[in-house]
């Protein structure tokens, strides 16, 4: 059963427990963005488990694989149903987000939180199917 499980919050401090609880279940960092990581804010988002974004130059791959998760998702910008042309939208996944490679054992994936395409069955793997929309993450 675990092999079919991954476990995804936006609270890091449930992720950090459900990786000391049973550290065989994937765990799935979400971030809903700048609101929520408060890059250049002083002190820990409470949203993280008691991590200052800023200890990891704001980078959100490094904070989350800081306690061994196994992929992160964030959103794919700002406001969150908005899109690409529409104005005042901020696109947070972009190539400046993510500006040096993953950690070695991380490659990209797919995840199931915010739109970033249309869902086509040709493009979605068959484990995200019932889903109406993907979007790209990270996964290691």
């Amino acid at each position: 059963m675990l092999d079919q499980v991954t476990v995804q919050s936006f609270d890091w401090g449930a992720l950090m427990r459900m990786r000391e609880v049973e550290p065989a279940l994937p765990i799935v960092a979400l971030t809903n963005g700048q609101q929520f990581l408060q890059v250049g804010q002083p002190g820990a988002s409470p949203w993280l488990g008691g991590i200052d974004i800023d200890d990891f130059a704001g980078s959100l791959v490094d904070a989350a694989a800081s306690f061994d998760a196994d992929a992160v998702s964030p959103v794919h910008g700002d406001p969150q149903n908005g899109k690409v042309g529409d104005p005042g939208y901020v696109p947070f996944t972009t190539p400046r987000s993510w500006p040096r490679p993953m950690p070695p054992a991380w490659t990209s994936s797919s995840g199931p939180w915010t739109t970033w395409r249309q869902w086509s069955p040709s493009s979605t793997p068959r484990s995200m199917a019932s889903s109406p929309t993907t979007r790209t993450g990270c996964a290691r």
